[in-house]
């Protein structure tokens, strides 16, 4: 589990170098600890919709590809 106010910054990846998934189709967190996480929701647009509701304001300023 992340906390929420951990997130820093939020921007959409393709890299290959976490263990294998599904999708390529990821988005990489960057945490306060400078720590990198990729992660691969099942729908990014809701999974950064959630993030805003909940006050992540880096969710809100996610490039679109």
């Amino acid at each position: 589990r992340i906390p929420l106010a951990a997130i820093r910054s939020i921007k959409p990846s393709r890299s290959m170098a976490s263990a294998p998934a599904l999708s390529l189709d990821r988005l990489e967190l960057e945490l306060d600890t400078g720590r990198k996480v990729l992660i691969s929701p099942d729908d990014q647009s809701a999974f950064l919709s959630a993030l805003a509701r909940a006050g992540v304001a880096a969710a809100g300023r996610v490039p679109s590809r």
